[in-house]
């Protein structure tokens, strides 16, 4: 997994944007008949959307 490595690159938001709790990822791959990778599931939960410095957005 790289988020070990992301965060040593990429601090940690103070206040991510939409980070959730990790608790409906089934639901969620359920409904959209999907299954998320791993460490997109963990990259959402720490960094939230993904929005970077106002300019990037994973």
């Amino acid at each position: 997994m790289y988020l070990k490595k992301l965060k040593s690159i990429l601090k940690i938001p103070d206040t991510a944007y939409c980070t959730g709790d990790g608790t409906k990822w089934s639901e969620i791959e359920k409904t959209l008949a999907i299954q998320f990778p791993e460490d997109y599931k963990a990259f959402i939960n720490i960094y939230g959307t993904g929005r970077i410095s106002d300019f990037a957005y994973i």
